[in-house]
Order: C-alpha cells, then structure tokens, then sequence
C-alpha cells in the first residue's frame, strides 16, 4: 500500500463516519502520532578498533487513530501504524512487527461495550492493546492481539462485627481474558493466552491479583539459558501480585511474580517450569528545589535463573514470553542501551556462558531547573542470578537481594524540551561497559548509542 493511499483509507472513513455521526454518534476522535529518531551505534563489538560494528540510520514511527463513541455506551476504535528505517526495509535488531518498510499496519481494531445489559461490565472485542501493570507479565509491544476482554466492577459490602468491625464496602474491579497469538487453523497447535484479574482500591494503595496461562501447542523455538532447542507444546502459568501506592510526593511499588508450567521438547522429553521475580520501584517528587523540579527514584528487579542451562532438566529462569521488550525498532528495557528482560539483552548472553536470570539495579534523578526542559541521569547495575563460580561477583549490596555474578554498568544521560503539549524534543546518550573477564569478552571498551528524536501527537 502506497502512502497515498494510506492516507486515503482512513479519511474515508472519517468522513463516512462524520456522515453518519449526526444520527448515531455522540464523538468522533482521529490522533495522529509521529516520532522519528536519528540513532548512532557505536563498538557494539566492544573493540574501539574495529568499525564495522558502527551504525547510524533514522528510524520512524507513524500511527493515525480513529475513535467513534456512539450511543448506548458503544465504542468503535481502529489504528493504523507505520515503522521503518528511512532508506531501507532492514531494522537493527530483530522486531515482531508485520511490517518494517513503512507500509501500515492494523495495529488495532476493536468493539467496546460499556454496562453491558445494563450491568457494571464492559466488553472489548477485537485487535487491542494489551498491558498489565509495568509490562513485567504481558505487554503487547506496539502489535496488538486478537482478544475479549470482560471487565467489571462490584462493591462489596463487609458485615458489621460487633465490638470489632463496622459495616463497610470494599470496591472490587476484576477482568477475564482470552486473546489469540496465533492461528494455526488445525485443532491443537494454536498460541493463545489467558486471563483473570481482580483489584481492589483504598484511598492511596492499590491491589491487584492476577492469573495468566500461556499455551502454545504449535513448534517453537527455546532458550534454556544459551541453549536453543524445539518445543512441540508449552504451559506456562503466572500467579501475581501488585501493590501501588501513589501520592503527590512519592510512589511506591511491588510486585512479585510465580511462574509454573511444563514443556515438552520435540523428541517428546519433558521439562518442568518454576521462576519466581519480584520487582520493587519508589520514587520521591520534590516541587521547588535550587534544580527546580526534581524526581528521585530508583529500581530492584530480580530474576530467577536456571542453574543449570547445560542440562535439560527443571528450568528455573524467568521467562514470560510476552514480557514488554521492544520500542518501535528499538529493544525496550532496563537501560536505553543494554535493554535487559528477565532473561535476555540488546547485548546476547556470550555463548556457552551459563549466564541466566538478568537482576537489575536502577538508581536515577530528573530534574527541570528551566520551563520547558528536563534532565536526566540514570545508572543501571546488572547482575546474573546463574553462572559459573568462577566469573565476576556481582557486589556486595547486589548479592544482598539475590543477585550472583556482575554483567556490567550503564549510564543514560538525557535532555528533552517540552515545546508544548503537542511536541518535544530529546537528546539521549547511554554507555554499557561489561565486566573484565576475557575468557567471555575480549575486548572490554565500552559500546555506545547517540539517540536523537522529535515527537509530535495531535
């Protein structure tokens, strides 16, 4: 499709719906979204004397939204999106998008229904974003996935005890989930995903339990620990559990994550799932300060890995397949350039290492000392929970919260201008030094990314 025409479809179908609106519309919304980003890639092979491993090239990113809320509670909502390199159909890294040319599409396409036969439920059907809490468990990265989503809510009403406890009502809000990864048109090789969530809300703190099973009966690649072999079915279930406290000066977050499940390779070998991951983040905000606006924060994450990847036995690592991982043609993470998840980076895992389960330790500020410009500076300590004793230990307030064996440091400089609340722009700098072993890494310089954007949304 032509960009012509791209544009084309969708304006015809705004003035269609625009037509029709006055009979049966109460709001109809279009959103454009543009952002392009110059990047420069430097010593991705830690060797400042080679150059091959440079790359620079633009990449970009366009979506044009369309929202029509009709009456009785009735929502129709589409999006199409655009990515590519400029010049050329290859991206850096690999991304799970149909297209990378520019050339769009769908990213979502759905039916909303809200107090649903007059009831306090809501029905989403259809091509849709999915993400729950940060990401940790499933995010759809930018895709968006085929599924019916059931929400809800009820107050609860909490008898009174006498001499005890007052009669009081508890606010309940819960989901039931299904969504279709894949298709394979054959009963019993399908990649579907499953759902049920149920939160509740005080005044600053909120709950959430959540279930999600992951089954995928089809032939699959998998990673145990640098080991890549078949799968011909896998059962994955998540139980989580998330507490939020969110205040004007300060926000506070828990989370923490039991995976089970089972697999069975293609030679009809089986291998147990066990993972546990637990996710700590705080933040402090401070209005008026002699740096203007300031946010603290800082972020624990760790990861179960398994101990030992040479082996296909148990496998401990955390690994939810559809944890958040990609930007547009960017990997997405902690850390702008390493963009480590619970089991993988930007940078692979050096072969045969028995490295496993990524644990991170996140320390930053922001601050805005001048309308309209904020600044920032992070730095990421990354850190194995598996490998072999004789690599780098990680330190020792690491080794306190689980993590084993170092994977380096990452500093993130940035500076954005805010042009209005429709554009801004930002300057991103981030440096990775692995650890200096050279058995695993050779060459020990540091590797670097440049990343300049524009953004604009209307």
């Amino acid at each position: 499709m032509k960009i012509k025409e791209f544009l084309y479809f969708p304006f015809g179908v705004l003035i269609l719906a625009i037509c029709a609106g006055h009979a049966v519309s109460s709001t109809i919304k279009l959103d454009t979204d543009y952002r392009i980003r110059g990047m420069s890639y430097t010593n991705n092979d830690f060797d400042k004397t080679t150059s091959t491993d440079s790359v620079s090239f633009y990449g970009q990113r366009f979506s044009l939204s369309l929202t029509g809320d009709l009456k009785d509670g009735v929502e129709i909502g589409s999006k199409l999106t655009a990515i590519g390199v400029s010049g050329t159909t290859n991206t850096p890294v690999a991304v799970p998008y149909p297209n990378t040319s520019m050339t769009p599409y769908v990213e979502h396409a759905y039916l909303k229904i809200t107090n649903f036969m007059d009831w306090p439920v809501s029905i989403i059907a259809g091509k849709q974003p999915l993400e729950y809490g940060r990401g940790l468990i499933v995010a759809d990265n930018g895709i968006g996935y085929m599924a019916f989503r059931f929400m809800g809510n009820y107050d609860l009403t909490i008898p009174r005890i006498p001499y005890v406890l007052k009669e009081t009502s508890l606010p309940l809000d819960g989901e039931i989930m299904t969504a279709k990864i894949e298709e394979s048109l054959v009963p019993g090789f399908d990649h579907d995903l499953y759902g049920l969530l149920i939160g509740t809300k005080g005044e600053k703190i909120r709950y959430e339990f959540a279930f999600f099973e992951e089954t995928d009966s089809g032939i699959s690649d998998y990673y145990q620990g640098s080991n890549l072999f078949q799968t011909k079915s896998v059962i994955k279930d998540y139980y989580d559990f998330r507490i939020r406290r969110e205040e004007e000066a300060s926000t506070l977050e828990f989370e923490i994550a039991k995976q089970k499940g089972e697999l069975h390779r293609i030679d009809g070998a089986r291998i147990n799932l066990e993972a546990l991951a637990y996710v700590f983040y705080g933040q402090l905000n401070a209005e008026k300060t002699k740096l203007g606006k300031v946010s603290v924060h800082t972020e624990i994450a760790v990861f179960s890995g398994d101990d030992n990847p040479l082996l296909f036995d148990d496998d401990e690592s955390f690994s939810p397949t559809f944890t958040r991982r990609y930007d547009g043609l960017e990997r997405r993470g902690y850390g702008e350039l390493f963009a480590a998840t619970p089991y993988d980076a930007f940078f692979p895992m050096p072969k045969d290492s028995n490295y496993s389960g990524i644990n991170v330790l996140n320390l930053g500020v922001n601050f805005s000392p001048v309308y309209a410009w904020l600044f920032g500076i992070e730095y990421y300590y990354f850190a194995a929970s598996q490998g072999l004793e004789a690599y780098p230990k990680a330190s020792g307030f690491e080794r306190l919260y689980g993590a084993e064996y170092t994977l380096g440091v990452e500093m993130d400089l940035f500076v954005k201008f805010i042009h209005s609340k429709y554009v801004e722009a930002a300057l991103h700098y981030a440096r990775y030094t692995h650890p200096r072993f050279e058995v695993l890494w050779p060459k020990s310089d540091p590797a670097s990314r440049y990343r300049f954007e524009i953004s604009a949304k209307f």
